[in-house]
C-alpha cells in the first residue's frame, strides 16, 4: 500500500502550483526537427547522458526520453508559455537558416527578425529559457543525490513566467561551438561546477549555443556579455567560447 501512495504522490507544477501532468521537450521539438530531419526506427538517433551512450530506443521526436519529467501543468506549458516559445521558435529558425553568415559577421539584428517589436519578443526568448532552467532545476532536485542540487529558487523563475517580466538573474549569450562537431546533435549540459551563486547550462542545436546564465553577481567578465533582455539593444554580438566543456 505505501508503494501505491508513493506511486500516486502528486508533483505541483513549479510554476503556477497546480498538478504537474506535462512533460516539456528539454530541447523544443522545433528545433530537434532542424537538426534531425528523420528519426524512425529505421533512423533512430543516439542517447547520451553525462557523456554515456545510453541504451534508448529514441524513434520519435515525441519521445518521453527527450522530455523532463512531469514537472509543469498542461496550462503552463500550453498556453501561459506559447508566446516564449513561438519567439523563440522564430529566432531560432532564423538562426539555423543565416548561420554561416551570422559566424562570419559575429553578430545578427533583432529587428530584422522580429520587427519594431524586438523588445517584447527578446524578453519572450528570455522566459523561455527561465522555462527551460526551471525545469532542469526540478529535474536536479528529484534526483538521489539532492544534496548536490542546483541550488536556486524556482519561485522567483516562476514569478518572471507568469507575470511577463525579466528574472533579474538570468542572462543569455550566443555562440558557435568550439569544437568540429558534427552538426547533428542537440542536447542539454549543466556544469557541474554550479553553486548557489552561479549556473552555467549549455542549450545545443547543432553548432548554435546558447549559453543560460544564472548568476547573484552581475560581473561583465564572468558572464562574458551574456545579458538581460532590459541590457539588448538592436544588435546582438556573438561571445568566445570560455572554457564550459560541450
Amino acid at each position: 500500500m505505501k508503494g501505491l501512495i508513493l506511486a500516486n504522490k502528486l508533483i505541483k507544477c513549479w510554476i503556477c502550483g497546480d498538478t504537474a501532468n506535462s512533460g516539456e521537450h528539454m530541447v523544443k521539438q522545433t528545433d530537434f526537427k532542424q537538426v534531425f530531419n528523420i528519426v524512425n526506427q529505421q533512423e533512430p538517433i543516439i542517447s547520451r547522458e553525462n557523456g554515456e551512450i545510453k541504451n534508448r530506443n529514441i524513434q520519435s521526436c515525441k519521445s518521453n526520453h527527450l522530455k523532463f519529467k512531469n514537472e509543469i501543468c498542461e496550462k503552463c506549458n500550453n498556453q501561459l508559455t506559447q508566446p516564449y516559445d513561438r519567439s523563440w521558435e522564430k529566432l531560432s529558425a532564423y538562426l539555423h537558416t543565416n548561420w554561416t553568415e551570422i559566424k562570419i559577421k559575429k553578430k545578427f539584428n533583432l529587428r530584422e527578425i522580429f520587427g519594431d517589436n524586438f523588445k517584447q519578443d527578446i524578453l519572450n526568448v528570455h522566459l523561455f529559457f527561465v522555462k527551460i532552467l526551471g525545469c532542469i532545476v526540478e529535474e536536479e532536485k528529484s534526483r538521489e543525490h539532492e544534496e548536490e542540487s542546483v541550488i536556486i529558487d524556482t519561485k522567483q523563475l516562476a514569478k518572471s513566467i507568469l507575470e511577463n517580466i525579466e528574472c533579474d538573474n538570468i542572462y543569455i549569450s550566443f555562440r558557435d561551438t568550439k569544437y568540429n562537431k558534427s552538426k547533428e546533435y542537440v542536447g542539454l549540459y549543466l556544469d557541474q561546477n554550479y553553486n548557489e551563486n552561479y549556473v552555467f547550462v549549455l542549450y545545443m542545436i547543432g553548432d548554435i549555443i546558447v549559453n543560460i546564465i544564472f548568476s547573484k553577481v552581475n560581473n561583465k567578465k564572468a558572464l562574458n556579455n551574456a545579458q538581460k533582455p532590459s541590457e539588448i539593444k538592436e544588435i546582438i554580438n556573438l561571445v568566445e567560447y570560455v572554457g564550459i566543456d560541450e
